[in-house]
């Protein structure tokens, strides 16, 4: 799993945006085995269907002669290179590189090889016929290789900022900004005075503007806060909620429905 460079904490991703891509190492040989086996067909066919000039023809024996070369020196890189990974003085992921390489250049042997001899000899257009075909069905699980690939990148379900974080079975969390929630503890004894759609004004640490918001429930549950019983409202914040970051600690007022002064002496020294 390789995450993109551009995902980072604090960033802002939108919806539909690439955040991870899955490798598969066996797609990847795959995908390079299809790729030379269409390159070397393609070549074959350019000069299959005519003969060619005795300059061109020593052109290309001069191609596969450095192919060949290139291939015997990179085959004892790869020789040195395995000796080191025996001894963990590589890792295997240097190792690997320098075998694909030489893969690639014995790829590279077989398409110097292929178009010299189309070079000596031509090709007839039966030959011709069943190089297209080949090349066809190659073109067509390379096609199919690549929708695969496409399928292996993870993409954001939601627009918000990002932020890692690496436990055992998350390594990524996307927050909605597009509304912000408050959490608002109140004494127990404040829980009659509360009730959803109340207006709430919020000053969280840090932020040069007023929040406005509404109350959208309260709980009546009770926790234990500071050593007092207390409860917990939830406000949606209205405003666009600019300064604002998940997990900020600020005040609040709630603007409640006024209460008589001898029903607020009553509700002090019932709960006094």
């Amino acid at each position: 799993l390789t995450f993109s460079p551009l995902v980072d904490t604090g960033d802002f991703i939108r919806e539909g945006d690439t955040i991870a891509t899955i490798y598969s190492s066996e797609t990847e040989e795959n995908l390079a085995d299809i790729t030379g086996q269409l390159a070397t067909l393609r070549a074959t066919l350019a000069v299959d269907s005519k003969g060619e000039k005795e300059s061109i023809v020593r052109e290309y024996e001069l191609r596969l002669a450095h192919a060949r070369e290139a291939e015997s020196n990179q085959r004892l890189i790869l020789a040195r290179q395995k000796a080191l990974l025996e001894k963990n003085l590589i890792s295997q992921q240097e190792y690997d590189i320098a075998a694909n390489q030489e893969s690639l250049m014995v790829v590279e042997i077989e398409i110097a090889r292929a178009q010299l001899e189309s070079a000596r000899t031509g090709a007839k257009q039966e030959q011709i016929d069943l190089l297209k075909t080949q090349i066809e069905a190659l073109e067509r699980r390379l096609d199919a290789i690549h929708k695969r690939e496409h399928a292996f990148s993870i993409v954001s379900p939601i627009s918000g900022k990002i932020c890692r974080q690496y436990s055992p079975d998350t390594l990524l969390v996307i927050s909605d900004i597009s509304s912000y929630v408050a959490l608002i503890p109140f004494k127990l004894r404040e829980a009659a005075h509360l009730s959803p759609g109340m207006k709430v004004r919020v000053f969280a640490d840090g932020s040069k503007h007023k929040i406005s918001g509404r109350l959208i429930f309260v709980d009546r549950d009770v926790y234990a806060l500071s050593g007092e019983q207390a409860c917990v409202a939830t406000a949606v914040i209205e405003d666009n909620g600019q300064d604002l970051t998940t997990g900020m600690f600020g005040n609040c007022i709630v603007r409640c429905k006024p209460v008589s002064i001898p029903e607020f002496i009553w509700d002090f020294f019932r709960n006094f």
